[in-house]
């Protein structure tokens, strides 16, 4: 059995703390990053931390997120490009976005 723990955290600080007590976790943790005020992605990301998903849901989606598809598309990119192993997107972005997240 696998389990993800979903955490939504309103500051950096309470995002490190959350992520400081699962981080022996072996499964995985989805980060809400909508929720954050002040995001600081790289601090976020850093180790030791457990395996995570980032999801940074719109407010189209159901989230906070409020900023627009491109700058979505950029935090979920810098996830990535700082060691994030996942990341959610939502289908109505189209083929060419997650095919541009892929590279």
């Amino acid at each position: 059995m696998k389990i993800v723990v979903s955490i939504a955290p309103r500051s950096m600080k309470e995002a490190l703390a959350q992520i400081q007590d699962l981080r022996h976790s072996r499964d995985l943790v989805e980060i809400r990053v909508d929720y954050i005020k002040s995001l600081d992605m790289r601090r976020l990301l850093s180790r030791p931390r457990p395996r995570v998903i980032i999801t940074n849901r719109h407010r189209l989606e159901g989230g906070l997120f409020g900023g627009t598809g491109d700058e979505q598309m950029r935090i979920l990119s810098s996830a990535l490009s700082l060691g994030a192993e996942y990341v959610d997107i939502e289908m109505r972005w189209g083929a060419s976005r997650i095919r541009s997240l892929l590279r």
